[in-house]
């Protein structure tokens, strides 16, 4: 299920791209893979979801997670 989504202006296309990210326990995610029903696959939007990663932290638990989180790419 989606549990929250980004907002990230940018150099690319406007898209939605909603990913699968595996969360650790300590609440950083790691891009999978690009989920059904995103508006693009392109390997751009895989690199810059994996920087973006990066900078976000999700909730701490007691185990792995495997979330799907929506992207929203815009354009400045």
């Amino acid at each position: 299920k989606i549990v929250r989504s980004y907002s990230f202006p940018g150099d690319l296309d406007k898209a939605v791209i909603y990913a699968n990210v595996n969360v650790s326990p300590d609440g950083i995610g790691k891009f999978v893979s690009i989920a059904k029903g995103s508006s693009s696959t392109s390997n751009a939007y895989k690199e810059a979801i994996m920087q973006y990663l990066r900078n976000i932290k999700f909730d701490k638990a007691d185990h792995e997670s495997m979330i799907t989180v929506q992207f929203n790419f815009t354009v400045n």
